[in-house]
């Protein structure tokens, strides 16, 4: 008696591909403040959308903000928008700038905190503790 053929074999599929590694250092927290960017002549409120040790997230849209390209350096004063907690100020660099067309995610610029004194280190630690 002839032997019954061998199971037809199964593609499998190929593999998923590796999850993108968080460059970040510092883990983000939402923050619902305004930011007003000064650089020279040039001062924004921007809404804030996330902050961490290391940096910031704002919402704008890029053509109303043209002044605000990677490697600019600006200071940055934060109201946190319940009006309990203290005025940050900070010098930071812009490092990214989003213009998003994705649904849920919002175009804006992240920033980088640069020469953080202790007194503002003390206000974002209260800030990011909630």
């Amino acid at each position: 008696m002839p032997s019954p053929p061998p199971p037809p074999r199964r593609q499998s599929s190929p593999p998923p591909p590796p999850k993108k590694a968080e460059r970040r250092a510092h883990p983000r927290v939402d923050l619902l403040a305004q930011v007003q960017v000064n650089r020279r002549s040039e001062v924004h409120i921007l809404p804030a959308i996330n902050v961490s040790r290391g940096g910031l997230f704002l919402k704008t849209d890029p053509e109303r903000t043209p002044d605000l390209t990677a490697g600019v350096e600006v200071e940055l004063l934060i109201f946190p928008a319940d009006g309990e907690g203290e005025d940050v100020a900070l010098d930071a660099e812009v490092v990214r700038v989003e213009r998003s067309t994705v649904p849920g995610r919002c175009s804006g610029v992240g920033l980088r905190f640069l020469r953080v004194s202790d007194e503002s280190e003390h206000k974002l630690e209260r800030i990011l503790a909630g």
